[in-house]
């Protein structure tokens, strides 16, 4: 009975076919059938009009007797194969191992039980229910919402197929029974926002087709321009969220239950049964009208973005049809600052495209289809509005793809293969993507638009067992041999790896669909190198280039995979950027390197190092010191303060309070991105902020207003000191500070803790947190603080170590400013009196290294104590101080 409702109702005749001839492996003697649907007359299959959307009806993969028993799909391979002179005739038959039952209730997964937000909400909905409408592939289910009138397209979902949406109201509300509606009402706060209708995204679809239809051409010959694009350094966009919402707003539910047509849909009724709202016979088109969802509604929609139902009432029939609310889109081709006219005037006048600045560019386009001629008319006349236009800068996109085209052609990436040849049987072919891209000089003004094909490898599937993980470099491995240039004067010379990724061969086989607005019928592309998307290919790319250096005399570090040696030479490389460190009179050595990996790779590049990963390096070899800067992305991220206050401090002396209300989606992802952009200045080259962001990071999850004018107090303060540069240089030790703050955390009573690691007089790893238990006593929060900081400076000294860097004392220096402490682990008779075993263990720990003599504890006053400022916040005058202890200088005023 399973397979008759999966396989579209076939008759017993059908069925029987299957067993037979072995189409069915899990048919096991069914010769009749009792189905309910059958003796209704079959029923309707399309709930929805977002069915005609799907992959392969199930009545297309059934075998049919007027075809002589075979299925439409079978006859319809064979018929063009038949007209493919590459591939032979051979049998392909349908793949039905995914098919479920249409209309079965499913359980999908809400966003937040994908993304782990929702861990320690232990009674929040995991998932909501819906039901299977059709497919988009045969991972990727199209479930409908009939409350909101939504299909989702989502990977992650459980079938129930005994149970199949009938169209009773009853049937919903047994699904709701033993919801607390009150408790369902504090869980979720469903914000309503409006997505494209189907007939909408069937309108740019065709549209899209008819301007890709338009630009086919030969893959050699898009690829006859010479030239070969940079790889991108600018981090690339996220290509695609794991579940996308599809609203169908314009149709009515006539279509879905067609006797009797006066049926209204049972979303509707739902809603009318719970609000007391009349729903009108289908006389005329219903209006939309949007209302808040009601928590009885979260169990079909939590995680999702809910749409307008489409509801009936005396008053809306009077109305207009409420416009939809949008976010605010980012700048597009049509509302840039610059037109197409003006683009053509520049590019008529040598140079003068480079004299465009960024803030008069358009958002980049965000696929093949915004840099083609629009074939239909350009006003949408249902909304008034543009519905396409091209790209300003479009023929220079257009060059770019064609460019980075033929790079691939020069490295053989790929080869072209008949869609329907034996090897590709069995495997997956996936589909890929432009990434377009802007390319600034230093002053911000434009040097050139950049494009690249990226696979989708978020459609690969999933082998756990295979390793894909690919190390980077760590920003204190970094700030170390930078200390070791300053103090020992070592020469600095960085180079971009062009493609680098291209330059790794692929191990398995990986189809690609061609690229959009170069593809041809019938064909496909076998990958040969790792392209730009795959999950494996950032570990490829790792390993060849390690294997490159190490053919020419490199040893990588045991302790830092991104970092290899050879005599005074030292090589370091953030994927495709590459750094290469030595002293003058090692040259020689440097030089053999530097030829070996260009003439197996195309380098650019060769200067002194200037920026690195956006930060800015400056140097004073007379001096021999480096300071770095990241003014230009504090600049940036400063646009996000809500405020135009000059703050001397990052944060107030008074404790943050949790919020006792609930955050609004947008409050929280606002505050989430102005503490993700605080973070990262923080733990790249300024550490005064550390603190406060360590504090502002524990109400992610619930933001209020008092936080956000927290943070913005933080963005304000890092624009004001944007011109503060990390120094590095100056000394000749090793040495690692540590403080703790007892139980000054009033929620919980967690102490504070941090440490600093100075390296040649130079600050390269410090860290600000809280600690992960509750102490009884300052001793034993100074205790846990120091063990921390001990093993992070003896991780430095070890890969000081490997660096072939040999220090004057072998002896780690840990300061405090706890005499009790320090009595605990240097004295022979000094017992801690504490019941807590981690502590106790830390304590033994430590008392081990010292009598080993591998570390030394030296008191220091809280006053000259660098850590002390990453425990605690501070006014405005020791916070000046402990700025100048941590060796950050206004580098305006040094240049």
């Amino acid at each position: 009975m399973t397979w008759h409702l999966r396989l579209g109702h076939p008759g017993p005749r059908v069925l029987e076919h299957l067993v037979n001839h072995s189409l069915g492996a899990r048919i096991k003697g069914i010769t009749t059938v009792q189905c309910d649907g059958c003796g209704q007359g079959k029923a309707k299959r399309q709930i929805s009009r977002a069915t005609r959307t799907t992959e392969m009806e199930p009545g297309d993969r059934s075998p049919k007797y007027i075809l002589d028993w075979k299925s439409p799909y079978e006859r319809f391979h064979e018929g063009l194969a038949g007209k493919d002179n590459d591939s032979p005739t051979r049998i392909q038959r349908p793949n039905q191992s995914h098919l479920k039952v249409y209309g079965c209730k499913a359980f999908a997964l809400t966003r937040g039980s994908l993304k782990g937000t929702e861990r320690t909400r232990k009674l929040a909905p995991r998932a909501w229910i819906g039901y299977l409408v059709g497919y988009d592939s045969s991972n990727i289910f199209r479930i409908w919402n009939p409350v909101t009138n939504q299909v989702v397209r989502t990977r992650d979902v459980v079938f129930n197929e005994e149970q199949v949406f009938s169209g009773s109201i009853d049937m919903i509300k047994n699904d709701l029974a033993q919801v607390d509606l009150e408790q369902l009402k504090e869980w979720l706060n469903a914000n309503t926002t409006e997505d494209k209708s189907i007939a909408e995204e069937e309108e740019e679809e065709d549209s899209e087709a008819q301007s890709t239809g338009a630009t086919v051409v030969s893959t050699t010959a898009a690829f006859e321009d010479e030239g070969v694009t940079e790889v991108i350094d600018e981090e690339e966009e996220e290509i695609l969220d794991s579940i996308t919402v599809k609203g169908d707003h314009t149709s009515t539910f006539e279509d879905f239950y067609p006797t009797p047509p006066q049926t209204p849909p049972p979303g509707d009724l739902l809603a009318a049964a719970f609000h007391g709202m009349r729903i009108s016979k289908y006389t005329s088109p219903p209006v939309r009208r949007r209302r808040r969802v009601e928590p009885w509604h979260a169990v079909f929609h939590a995680g999702t973005q809910s749409s307008p139902t489409v509801v009936e009432s005396t008053q809306a029939t009077r109305a207009e049809v409420a416009r939809r609310q949008r976010k605010p889109p980012r700048q597009s081709a049509g509302s840039a600052t610059i037109t197409i006219a003006e683009i053509n005037v520049a590019r008529a006048q040598p140079g003068s495209i480079n004299n465009l600045h960024q803030s008069q560019l358009p958002a980049p386009p965000k696929r093949h289809h915004d840099l083609v001629e629009p074939h239909f008319p350009v006003i949408n006349p249902r909304k008034g509005k543009p519905r396409h236009q091209r790209h300003p800068l479009a023929d220079l996109f257009l060059q770019a793809e064609r460019d980075h085209l033929q790079s691939h052609e020069k490295t053989g990436s790929w080869e072209e293969v008949s869609r329907h040849s034996d090897q590709i049987q069995g495997n997956q072919i996936l589909d890929c993507m432009w990434v377009y891209t802007y390319k600034f000089n230093t002053r911000g003004f434009l040097a050139k638009c950049k494009a690249r094909l990226v696979v989708r490898g978020d459609q690969q599937r999933v082998n756990h067992a295979e390793e894909n993980y690919a190390a980077t470099l760590a920003v204190r491995s970094f700030r170390a041999v930078l200390a070791l240039a300053a103090r020992f004067d070592l020469e600095l010379k960085q180079f971009d790896a062009v493609n680098a990724f291209v330059n790794a061969k692929i191990d398995e086989d990986v189809y690609m669909e061609m690229p959009t607005g170069y593809r041809r019928p019938s064909r496909v592309l076998k990958l040969k190198k790792a392209l730009y998307g795959l999950r494996k290919s950032p570990l490829l790319w790792q390993k060849e280039l390690t294997a490159t250096l190490t053919k020419l005399g490199f040893k990588a570090l045991p302790h830092e995979p991104c970092m290899m040696i050879r005599k005074g030479c030292l090589i370091f490389f953030y994927v495709d950027d590459i750094v290469v460190a030595y002293r003058k009179n090692d040259s020689h050595i440097a030089n053999a390197a530097i030829s070996g990996l260009k003439a197996k790779y195309e380098l650019t590049g060769g200067e002194d190092l200037r920026w690195f990963l956006g930060i800015e390096i400056h140097r004073d070899r007379a001096r021999r010191y480096i300071w770095l800067s990241q003014t230009a992305y504090i600049d940036k991220i400063a646009e996000l303060a809500q405020s135009d206050d000059l703050p001397r401090t990052p944060m107030g002396l008074r404790e943050l309070p949790p919020y006792e209300g609930i955050a609004t989606r947008q409050s929280t992802r606002l505050y989430q991105r102005k503490v993700g952009s605080i973070l990262y200045t923080a733990v790249i080259t300024r550490p005064d902020v550390a603190f406060a962001v360590a504090r502002l990071a524990r109400f992610n999850q619930n933001p209020g207003p008092e936080h956000h004018r927290a943070a913005d107090q933080v963005l304000r303060y890092l624009h004001v000191t944007r011109s503060l540069a990390l120094r590095l240089g100056g000394g000749d030790y090793l040495r690692v500070a540590s403080d703790a703050s007892f139980a000054d955390n009033s929620i919980d009573r967690k102490s504070s803790q941090g440490y600093a690691i100075t390296l040649f007089g130079g600050l390269i790893a410090w860290r600000a947190s809280k600690q992960d238990t509750v102490t009884t006593s300052t001793t034993e929060a100074e205790l846990l603080a120091l063990a921390q900081a001990a093993k992070e400076g003896l991780f430095i000294q070890r890969l000081i170590a490997e660096m072939a860097i040999k220090l004057d004392d072998d002896v780690l220096v840990l300061e405090c400013d706890n005499t009790n402490t320090i009595s605990l682990v240097t004295k022979e008779i000094a017992v801690l009196q504490t019941k807590l075993r981690h502590v106790d263990i830390h304590n033994h720990w430590l008392r081990q290294e010292y009598q080993r003599g591998k570390i030394h504890v030296k008191y220091v006053p809280s006053k000259k104590m660098v850590a002390d400022g990453l425990t605690k916040a501070l006014n405005a005058d020791n916070h000046q101080e402990f700025v100048r202890m941590l060796n950050l200088e206004d580098i305006q005023l040094l240049t």
